[in-house]
């Protein structure tokens, strides 16, 4: 889990990506402040812990880099801007009167770190889909996901969707200006993310005693084969003993990757 802070008069004036910010000021956006998000279970370093020396290096560098926060000009949509692996995240996201929230990120560039406990698992990742892993328009969250450096662009893709999404809910946009509002929001998508984590989890786990069951039928087929049945059985014993252990140790992985594994403060 995450804690967000204020860091609107943080002394840090560390900023990812400043350029991006000041094209959204360009576009009429207006800054309501900064935020920092803090890992309640062992802070930073235990996140950094997870990843092998060149990704722990990578996320201690950023991780606590503060976040600015936007708001345009009619208060109806929030922006911020932040690093995600050696490349911008940039989400826009909009409240309606029905509680509904609409989100139109950037398609990330770059494939996130994982600890080598998930590495080979997600190496067929697909960015798109894990960005819009948690979208459920009919449940009240809709993501889209913009393949564009262009922040006009992304901008002009967002008010689109605002339209859209609020025509099919008979729902108008709220406006919201301050930072609380900003990061209540935050708070909400959150929660929302790790609750659509814990449902993949749950899907992964019979899939994974699948795996250890073909491994082990495989291990006993080659120990029969070799005339050591022996050694079959006891084999066969370690990894039945061992199996749920390994199952529950690669999905608590799982739930607890790193805030960053997502765009920070999701």
């Amino acid at each position: 889990m995450i804690r967000y802070e204020d860091a609107t008069d943080s002394p840090d004036e560390r900023v990812d990506y400043p350029e991006i910010v000041e094209e959204l000021r360009q576009l009429g956006f207006v800054q309501v402040g900064r935020v920092t998000g803090v890992p309640i279970d062992g802070g930073h370093e235990t996140v950094a812990s997870q990843y092998d020396e060149s990704d722990a290096a990578k996320y201690m560098a950023h991780c606590d880099v503060p976040m600015p926060v936007l708001a345009s000009k009619d208060g109806t949509t929030f922006a911020d801007v932040s690093w995600f692996w050696d490349s911008p995240s940039v989400r826009l996201r909009t409240r309606f009167s029905d509680g509904a929230l609409a989100e139109t990120n950037r398609l990330w560039k770059n494939r996130p770190g994982l600890p080598p406990v998930l590495a080979e698992l997600r190496r067929d990742m697909d960015l798109r889909k894990e960005m819009a892993l948690a979208s459920a328009p009919d449940k009240g969250r809709s993501i889209e996901v913009v393949d564009s450096s262009d922040t006009s662009l992304q901008w002009d893709s967002h008010r689109q969707h605002i339209a859209r999404y609020g025509a099919e809910r008979n729902a108008t946009p709220v406006a919201h200006h301050t930072l609380d509002d900003a990061m209540a929001i935050m708070y909400e998508a959150f929660g929302h993310d790790i609750a659509t984590q814990s449902r993949t989890v749950s899907m992964w786990r019979p899939l994974l005693y699948a795996y250890l069951v073909v491994g082990l039928g495989l291990v006993l087929a080659l120990a029969f084969l070799a005339g050591q049945p022996a050694i079959a059985v006891a084999l066969a014993v370690l990894l039945g003993v061992a199996s749920p252990a390994v199952v529950r140790m690669v999905l608590g992985r799982v739930q607890s990757t790193p805030q960053r594994f997502r765009p920070p403060l999701s």
